[in-house]
């Protein structure tokens, strides 16, 4: 049975010492979990390296002793960063719990023109961070994917104006491209940036100025996928082109 994997804060581990502070890590733990002294988990310190921990005391904080220090091997070696539209409801948490089992880097969520949400309050930040951390941890991953601060779809361009990656945009009104047309790109690609719409999708206007700032796009298929699959549908794709799954 696999070991219960912890994502703690790297000034936590003290030489070959643990400490796990998180009063709701403690509470799973012990309560939800029922560990015991001499019962072994994995932390990880999102520096790519997990170590296997033996549980020795629990009071207010629970202590460990590391027995294995060792490098996480379930990183895809290509970086996909999806460019995710504002969804209603739970939609976005979603995309964010999905997209991380499934391996993904980061996340840049956008406001586009139609956006019905069109902000995060800090609550929902804060819930984010905690759907991300333990969807890592149940899947295996070794980073925590990082979730970059709400932008508009200009402030989008600008920021990939000079990065040097792969571009690519979901439109359902693309006729000629699909993703298998791009799959030599994608072979070739370090980086992707992979832009995907709200629940009406992305303009016309937005298509256009997407692709005369450097995204390629292409269609998923006839069929108009919901928002909230269609990057996850898309990432699987392309790891799937990558082999590196």
């Amino acid at each position: 049975m696999p070991l219960n994997r912890f994502f703690i804060e790297k000034k936590n581990l003290v030489g070959k010492n643990v400490f796990i502070r998180d009063k709701e890590q403690i509470h799973q733990i012990i309560k939800v979990l029922r560990l015991k002294i001499g019962n072994q988990i994995i932390v990880l310190d999102n520096s790519g390296f997990e170590y296997l921990v033996n549980l020795e005391k629990f009071n207010q904080q629970i202590e460990g002793y590391i027995l294995e220090k060792r490098k996480n091997k379930n990183e895809p070696k290509i970086k996909i960063i999806l460019c995710q539209s504002l969804l209603k409801h739970d939609k976005f948490e979603q995309v964010l719990k999905f997209g991380t089992s499934l391996g993904l880097t980061g996340f840049i969520p956008i406001v586009s023109e139609r956006s019905i949400v069109k902000e995060i309050s800090q609550n929902k930040l804060i819930r984010y961070q905690k759907i991300i951390k333990e969807a890592a941890e149940q899947s295996g991953r070794g980073l925590l994917p990082r979730l970059e601060n709400l932008m508009t779809f200009k402030e989008l361009l600008d920021f990939l104006k000079n990065k040097n990656a792969l571009k690519l945009l979901a439109w359902e009104e693309e006729k000629r491209t699909k993703l298998f047309n791009l799959q030599n790109k994608i072979r070739e690609a370090k980086i992707i940036y992979l832009l995907i719409g709200p629940e009406g999708g992305f303009s016309e206007t937005e298509a256009v100025l997407a692709e005369k700032n450097g995204f390629l796009p292409f269609s998923l298929g006839k069929l108009i996928l919901r928002a909230e699959i269609a990057g996850v549908v898309a990432s699987s794709i392309i790891f799937n082109y990558n082999k590196i799954v």
